[in-house]
């Protein structure tokens, strides 16, 4: 790892589900036909709030085995294109992005949205 880092610069893992039983039923595979059929019923959205890139908004799931109601919040967005380009030497270009949620720079691959009309 570059020593060049700020310390704690990675952002932890969000659980999906608030108890540790719905978490436990997301993670294990469906133990008969009929379980494997069932699917995440969408119960409501809400607008949440426009931001520059998103228009944001909350989305109410339910999960198909245990009913519990899930809130979660969904980013539209438009296409989005990452590149990982390499030197004549082989060695991979990065860039350096300040990230407004996790409040640090990161190392990452170049990449943004693409354009109405852009192909990509």
């Amino acid at each position: 790892m570059n020593t060049d880092e700020p310390e704690g610069w990675r952002v932890p893992a969000v659980p999906l589900a608030t108890s540790a039983a719905a978490q436990h039923e997301l993670t294990t595979p469906a133990a008969t036909a009929e379980q494997r059929g069932r699917r995440w019923r969408h119960l409501k959205s809400e607008h949440a709030a426009d931001l520059i890139l998103f228009r944001a908004r909350f989305d109410w799931f339910e999960h198909p085995g245990s009913g519990a109601v899930f809130k979660r919040i969904v980013l539209p967005s438009g296409d989005w294109v990452n590149v990982v380009p390499r030197t004549p030497a082989g060695e991979l270009v990065m860039v350096r992005q300040f990230r407004f949620g996790t409040r640090t720079v990161t190392l990452e691959t170049p990449g943004g949205m693409v354009d109405p009309g852009e192909d990509h």
